[in-house]
């Protein structure tokens, strides 16, 4: 039996993006900037609020991220977090109450009036000085130390003594380290971060088996590979291959869509539930599997993602760049120039100048 989480001082509640609950991660790409919220708030009349930890595949915590509240009165709040590397991440929302901010909201009403500032200004002292003690020395503790002294220096007129604990030094040193209590942390959510190619690109789809020569007619990854250089040249970042498995013997079509097809027709690939094995001696000659995707002759800088069930990509042609093995002084084979079967490219966005890898 599942139990309710327990909710704590400073509810976090509705935090965004959530995908299925959390059950599945939201996701970005290296280097993408996205917007997390969550709804925080408590009861009373003290200040709140709250930060997002974003955690890398290890584990460790990010830079210090506090978030804004996005309209007041709304209870809704914000804020821009970044991962830098691939991998799967985690991120979650701490809310605290602010006892800072709840004094300067007090002393900002009582000083002026002149209701009992000694006590209000002795208040602020101790409370910049517990915040002192969570400040490395050479991030600012001297700065908060020296607002306790000056909330105290009695030779000075209150509203002066009020105006050291608003200058903006002290505002910068408490955004870095606040003083926090009652901290309430929401579940972790994941993300996964993926590479750029994951979230944009130009994709050209065709059969391998349709780049054969006119000695072996059906093509296979190797003849395949010929037709790379001419696709990168056109513009595109990814190749997409249709499904490689063994092709379906129910229900076959011979030529010309015939329903009695002959033990050597190639019949439909998007057809599935063959007793062939990719490994078997039996695997027909025109089967592109019989070459690896790995065996490939290629540069190096066309790399796979996943063999079997993934597009893959080549690079583009540009200025002083060769699409030959490095190392190689011999150019790729020309491309067929009459295919065997019918292409189909598909666009997804304006192709990207950079050089393209395998897109899972």
């Amino acid at each position: 039996m599942s139990r309710t989480r327990a909710i704590g001082r400073i509810p976090v509640r509705d935090v965004r993006p959530a995908v299925e609950s959390g059950n599945r991660p939201a996701k970005a790409v290296v280097g993408e900037t996205f917007e997390v919220t969550a709804t925080v708030f408590r009861e009373g009349h003290d200040a709140v609020a709250a930060n997002v930890v974003l955690k890398d595949p290890e584990g460790r915590p990010g830079p210090w991220t506090p978030m804004r509240e996005l309209a007041p009165g709304t209870d809704r709040w914000g804020a821009e977090v970044t991962a830098h590397a691939v991998g799967r991440w985690t991120y979650r929302v701490e809310a605290w109450s602010d006892p800072v901010a709840t004094w300067r909201h007090a002393a900002g009403i009582k000083v002026p009036a002149g209701i009992d500032p000694g006590l209000v200004l002795e208040e602020g002292a101790e409370l910049h000085e517990r915040a002192a003690a969570g400040v490395p020395k050479e991030a600012g503790r001297g700065v908060l130390l020296g607002v306790a002294e000056a909330l105290r220096d009695d030779s000075l007129p209150p509203s002066a003594r009020l105006a050291a604990a608003l200058t903006p030094e002290v505002d910068e040193v408490l955004a870095r380290h606040p003083l926090r209590e009652l901290v309430t942390s929401s579940d972790p959510l994941p993300l996964l971060v993926e590479r750029e190619r994951a979230l944009y690109g130009s994709w050209y789809e065709f059969f391998p088996r349709s780049e054969g020569t006119a000695a072996q007619p059906h093509g296979t990854f190797r003849t395949a590979a010929r037709r790379l250089p001419a696709i990168a040249a056109m513009g595109f970042d990814v190749v997409y291959l249709p499904p490689i498995h063994p092709i379906g013997t129910t229900f076959r079509k011979g030529k010309n869509n015939t329903l009695s097809p002959g033990p050597d027709d190639v019949g439909v690939p998007w057809a599935i539930g063959s007793p062939r094995a990719a490994t078997t001696p039996s695997t027909p000659p025109w089967a592109p599997w019989r070459t690896s995707p790995g065996s490939w002759s290629r540069p190096a800088a066309w790399a796979w993602r996943s063999p079997w069930t993934s597009p893959c990509s080549a690079p583009r042609t540009t200025p002083g760049c060769t699409n030959t093995p490095s190392g190689s002084t011999t150019a790729p084979t020309a491309p067929s120039p009459t295919p065997r079967t019918r292409r189909r490219s598909t666009r997804t966005s304006t192709p990207s100048p950079s050089t393209p890898t395998w897109t899972a």
